[in-house]
């Protein structure tokens, strides 16, 4: 089923998804993961920095799932917070569109990401719920898996301590 037609059927309006035309994309969850990218991704991907920041924005667990046993990872809009993540350069999109249940639970949002090691913002995609649910506590098993990828990519300590707090 095309994006258009899922849109036309559960009712929502085509102009409040902004599709990003460039290939990277920031993630914050458990695709930070090497391990998960490489198997979600093959060889598709790139790291491009090792770690990158986007303002006003914070990481809740409020949508609980079945098979994760707990609350997955989303972006929500908060002026006092901030996310960190890793920034991938993606050649097919689509091998995170289907891991990500992309027509039924994330959409594929445009947000600019501050890159410190370039110095700069740079404009990426993530996969955010637009609708979020109930904050949901999340598993241990899903937690590890964000931050063994936190680790992995040299996110900073505050960021991983925060992580391992949760």
């Amino acid at each position: 089923m095309s994006l258009e037609k899922y849109h036309q059927v559960i009712g929502k309006k085509l102009e409040n998804i902004r599709e990003a035309k460039d290939d990277y994309n920031l993630s914050y969850g458990s695709n930070m993961n090497l391990m998960q990218i490489r198997e979600r991704c093959g060889n598709s991907w790139r790291r491009v920095k090792e770690w990158t920041m986007c303002k006003a924005i914070k990481v809740v667990f409020d949508r609980p799932s079945s098979i994760l046993n707990g609350g997955v990872a989303n972006l929500v809009e908060d002026p006092a917070s901030k996310v960190f993540g890793v920034l991938f350069e993606i050649n097919s999109s689509k091998c995170l569109q289907v891991c990500e249940v992309y027509l039924n639970v994330y959409d594929r949002k445009e947000l600019f990401v501050f890159v410190p090691d370039l110095g700069r913002e740079l404009k990426a995609v993530a996969y955010i719920r637009t609708e979020p649910e109930s904050i949901a506590k999340t598993s241990e098993g899903y937690l590890n898996t964000i931050i063994e990828g936190a680790k992995e990519n040299c996110l900073p300590e505050d960021w991983i301590a925060l992580l391992e707090k949760l």
